[in-house]
């Protein structure tokens, strides 16, 4: 099988580009703000405690961003695995250790109710020593109804549903799972 990306390639967006308009573009506003002589007649009346709650929202929604950037993984699927990357390092999942796939909607998360975009999905894993328990990334755009689930969840479902028998069939029970190939902590 040739490697396949599943993450939508709006993933740099989300976790660089974004965050960076905003940290700069916003942060430059801010410094305007305080750099603005309160003595004009105008620079009072206009600025007077807007420059703090602007300084508020430039940290916080920064704060959010860098959060929810740190989060997204790059992944592709290559045979019997997944392969994740978060810009730093690389790591392989073989796909008998996915043990759920979901999807949030474009409005609300399904599991907690917190507000995100884009839609995501999820990837909840078996984590042995090195491996992650989550993995998150931005779904490819597919034309769907907001109540049907997305494609790539039902055949990642469907992926690791096989993969898990195929090693049922194959191990015995008291085999050991592979040992780490990586020492890196998600």
């Amino acid at each position: 099988m040739v490697r396949r990306r599943l993450s939508a390639l709006s993933t740099v967006f989300y976790k660089i580009v974004f965050p960076a308009i905003w940290f700069v573009g916003l942060g430059m506003g801010t410094v305007a703000a305080f750099a603005i002589d309160l003595s004009l007649p105008h620079g009072a009346a206009l600025l007077g405690g807007v420059r703090w709650l602007l300084l508020a929202v430039w940290l916080v929604g920064s704060s959010l961003l860098i959060w929810f950037g740190s989060m997204l993984r790059t992944v592709w699927l290559d045979d019997e695995c997944l392969i994740v990357r978060n810009f730093l390092a690389e790591v392989t999942i073989p796909l008998s250790a996915v043990r759920h796939v979901r999807e949030t909607t474009r409005t609300r998360n399904q599991k907690n109710g917190s507000i995100n975009l884009p839609k995501m999905i999820v990837l909840e894993i078996d984590a042995t020593g090195h491996l992650p328990d989550r993995v998150r990334f931005v779904a490819p755009f597919a034309f769907q109804t907001e109540f049907e689930p997305h494609p790539l969840v039902i055949e990642l479902l469907d992926l690791s549903d096989q993969t898990a028998q195929q090693t049922k069939q194959t191990r015995p029970n008291n085999y050991p799972p592979p040992a780490p190939d990586s020492d890196i902590r998600w």
